[in-house]
């Protein structure tokens, strides 16, 4: 049971957080329970729906939409040409055992100018420097904690420290 009726608390005193909340604007929100609401009720897309279109498996794509995806990923940073019509490079690095993830990446952080303004179009999907950078992605994901693993693995055991005392007062084993 309430106290509190038209502003007065049981004691007779004035309740002035309760003007202080009838004059407050009232703000309703939307529940958004979907992407889809979300696009209608703001008018704009969602941010990460580029993320959201990547199909499971790249090897199910046809090549137009292995292209589609790479220049989404790359913000369109390219100059075309062959060199970007042809997504034969890619399919090569995937059939090597390198992950979609792995390219996309690569794309997103070494080739879109949204990462670094200073990223410099790709010309073509077989670029010297765009295969290194890819296969160092996939070298830091899959090899590097590998090495880490054999190198922790390999380490010998520290030894306790003899205190600089024990050294002085040993005499060397003469009795």
């Amino acid at each position: 049971m309430r106290a509190v009726a038209r502003n007065t608390a049981a004691d007779g005193v004035r309740n002035k957080f309760e003007s202080e909340r009838e004059r407050a604007p009232v703000e309703v929100e939307e529940c958004v329970t979907s992407e889809a609401n979300r696009v209608a009720a703001t008018g704009r897309p969602a941010p990460n729906a580029a993320g959201k279109l990547k199909p499971a498996s790249p090897d199910l794509m046809t090549d137009a939409e292995l292209l589609e995806q790479l220049l989404m990923a790359a913000n369109h940073n390219v100059v075309s040409g062959e060199g970007i019509e042809d997504v034969g490079p890619v399919r090569v690095m995937l059939e090597s055992g390198i992950t979609f993830d792995d390219v996309l990446y690569t794309l997103k952080s070494q080739v879109d100018r949204r990462a670094f303004p200073g990223n410099r179009a790709l010309a073509s999907w077989s670029e010297h420097l765009f295969v290194l950078d890819v296969t160092a992605t996939y070298g830091r994901r899959v090899m590097l904690p590998v090495i880490k693993e054999k190198l922790k693995a390999r380490r010998k055991p520290t030894y306790p420290r003899a205190s600089a005392t024990a050294a002085c007062t040993d005499d060397g084993g003469i009795e």
